[in-house]
């Protein structure tokens, strides 16, 4: 159960391993990643949507992490 008060990127998480409990262990690596709540928020998305796409380098937990990092670091474009 998801408590009232979670973060969207436990929304994500909790949403994937409702569909997929199987896929625990990787949410699991990216929710306890070294992570801003920004950055975990896209690298879990990342993932997620990555479910759906055949060969997608985000299904991997790690290029899932790096690219919430590399994503959230990156400058507003003007």
């Amino acid at each position: 159960m998801l408590p009232e008060d979670h973060t969207a990127s436990e929304a994500v998480a909790h949403a994937i391993t409702s569909l997929h409990a199987d896929l625990a262990p990787s949410v699991n690596r990216i929710m306890t990643a070294d992570l801003d709540e920004d950055a975990r928020f896209v690298a879990i998305s990342l993932f997620s949507h990555s479910l759906h796409v055949r060969g997608d380098q985000y299904r991997y937990p790690l290029n899932a992490i790096e690219g919430g990092r590399q994503m959230v670091a990156l400058p507003a474009a003007d």
